[in-house]
């Protein structure tokens, strides 16, 4: 798939400045940062459409999500667009909170 490869992906929601690392290999999602592991699906549409779900955990209680919530797991529905150098997407995470993702293609997958 064209989007395969390691993208540094910056979020934004209620508390800005947020960050991670991750894969997309094959219509999968893998990533995390220092506090979440991220695991789910990404699918291309058509058109440079994409749309994602995305499964976020925490790796210990405390953990501070962009959202405000410490620690637990929830469930992200994404959709957006490839940009030339990676992807953005946006959605909605826990109580409804606006959320969005810019993701700047770092690797190819066997670089």
């Amino acid at each position: 798939m064209a989007l395969d490869g390691f993208y540094k992906v910056d979020f934004s929601a209620s508390l800005p400045g947020a960050g991670g690392i991750v894969t997309l290999e094959g219509g999968k999602i893998r990533g995390g940062d220092a506090n979440f592991l991220y695991s789910g699906s990404y699918s291309e549409e058509g058109g440079g459409a994409v749309s994602a779900t995305v499964r976020v955990k925490a790796m210990h209680a405390g953990a501070l999500s962009v959202f405000g919530t410490h620690g637990g797991a929830f469930e992200l529905k994404l959709r957006g667009q490839e940009t030339q150098t990676g992807f953005t997407l946006s959605g909605a995470g826990p109580g409804g909170q606006s959320f969005r993702a810019s993701g700047n293609r770092v690797a190819d997958l066997n670089f």
